[in-house]
C-alpha cells in the first residue's frame, strides 16, 4: 500500500499565490486489485478493495477495540456502509478478525451494488460502517485540503481502468 501524502507541494495559482496541502487517502494497485483506503486520527481505518475483473469488493475496518472482539473471534457478522449521499449497503459476508490488529472484514460485494459504492466515491464526503451493534464513522472520502476534488474516485477508476476493470460508476 502506497499513502499519498504530498505536504509542502507548491500550486501557482493565477494570482500567484501558494498552497501546502495533505491528502489523507492511501491507494495501492497490485495484481489487478484496485485499493483505496481512508484513515482516520484514532487510528481506524477502512479499506475498500476492488477485484478490478469482476468487480468483486470487499472492505475492512481496520483497528476496531479488542472489546468488539473477544468472545466472537471468526464470527458471522453482518455489515452495512452508508455514503453520506446515497443508499446503506449490505456487504453478503463478514467476519471479526483477531490477530496482529483487530478487524472486521467485508466480502462478496458485486455487481450493481459494488459500481453504486464506488460512485459515491465522487462528490461524497464520508462513508459510516456498522457492524455487531457498532456504528462507526465518519470516514472521510475527501482529502483534508487542497484542490484535488474526488481523489479516492480518480485513483479507483483510474486503477480499475488500467486493469481491464469496469469503469461504469
Amino acid at each position: 500500500m502506497r499513502p499519498i501524502v504530498l505536504a509542502g507541494l507548491l500550486l501557482v495559482s493565477s494570482a500567484g499565490a501558494a498552497e501546502d496541502f495533505t491528502i489523507n487517502v492511501e491507494t495501492d494497485d497490485r495484481n489487478g486489485v484496485c485499493l483505496v483506503a481512508f484513515p482516520r486520527d484514532d487510528e481506524m481505518k477502512l479499506e475498500i478493495s476492488v477485484r478490478a475483473k469482476d468487480a468483486n469488493l470487499n472492505l475492512s475496518v481496520q483497528n476496531i477495540p479488542s472489546e468488539w472482539i473477544d468472545g466472537h473471534e471468526d464470527d458471522s457478522v453482518p455489515i452495512t456502509i452508508k455514503p453520506d449521499k446515497g443508499r446503506a449497503i449490505a456487504i453478503p459476508n463478514g467476519e471479526y478478525v483477531a490477530g496482529f490488529t483487530y478487524r472486521v472484514d467485508g466480502w462478496g460485494l458485486k455487481g450493481d451494488k459494488a459500481m453504486s459504492l464506488l460512485a459515491a466515491l465522487k462528490g461524497g464526503k464520508s462513508f459510516t460502517v456498522e457492524f455487531g451493534g457498532h456504528k462507526v464513522g465518519a470516514f472521510q472520502i475527501q482529502q483534508s485540503t487542497g484542490p484535488i476534488k474526488d481523489y479516492a474516485y480518480v485513483a479507483m477508476h483510474g486503477c480499475m481502468e488500467r486493469n481491464g476493470g469496469s469503469t461504469a460508476f
